[in-house]
C-alpha cells in the first residue's frame, strides 16, 4: 500500500481468476520491481480494462451527477487515471470534478459548481459507507492542478492543517 499525495492510499492486487491477492514486498523484490514500477503497471492495467471493453467502462447518469460502472471491483480506482478526468470525463465537469469514492466498486462525479450534485454524492458516500462493503472513504475530493484533495464546502473556510511541536 501507498499513500496517493496524502489524499487516499492504493493498495494493489493481482487477479488470480477468482479472487484478487494483494501484493506484497517479498513479491515486488522477486520480480525487481519498485513501487513507482507497480503502480505505473497497475494504472496500465486499469487502462486496459477501461479501454479494451472487458468490461469496458460506462458513464451512468443520475440526477445531478454521473456514476462510472466498470465491472464492479475496480471503479474506486478510476480516480488515478489522469487522461480520465483531464480527457473524455471533462467535458462533464468545466468547473472541475467532485467525487465520492465511497466503496471500491463504487465512483461518483459531478461538476464542482453543481451544488445539489455534491449534496447528492455527500448522500451517496453517507448511505455507503454506513454498513457497506469493501469501503474507501466517505470524503469528496476535488481535483485541482492535476491532483486530487479533500473537497471542502466553499461557504466554510479550509482549516490549516493542524501542527504539532514538540
Amino acid at each position: 500500500m501507498r499513500a496517493a499525495k496524502g489524499t487516499f492510499g492504493v493498495m494493489y492486487a493481482v487477479d488470480e481468476g477468482q479472487h484478487f491477492s494483494y501484493v506484497n514486498l517479498g513479491e515486488m523484490e522477486a520480480a525487481g520491481m519498485s513501487v513507482e514500477d507497480l503502480h505505473r503497471v497497475g494504472l496500465r492495467n486499469l487502462a486496459a480494462r477501461i479501454n479494451d471493453g472487458k468490461p469496458g467502462l460506462t458513464l451512468v447518469p443520475q440526477a445531478s451527477f454521473h456514476a462510472l460502472v466498470m465491472g464492479g471491483d475496480f471503479e474506486a480506482s478510476l480516480v488515478l487515471i489522469d487522461e480520465l478526468w483531464d480527457g473524455s470525463l471533462k467535458q462533464y465537469t468545466p468547473n472541475g470534478p467532485v467525487v465520492t469514492v465511497p466503496a471500491r466498486d463504487m465512483c461518483a462525479f459531478c461538476d464542482a459548481a453543481s451544488a445539489e450534485g455534491i449534496r447528492q454524492l455527500r448522500t451517496v458516500a453517507q448511505q455507503t459507507t454506513q454498513g457497506g462493503q469493501g469501503l474507501v472513504s466517505d470524503k469528496l475530493l476535488v481535483r485541482k492542478a492535476g491532483n486530487w484533495q479533500e473537497f471542502t464546502d466553499p461557504g466554510k473556510p479550509e482549516l490549516a492543517p493542524l501542527e504539532f511541536k514538540l
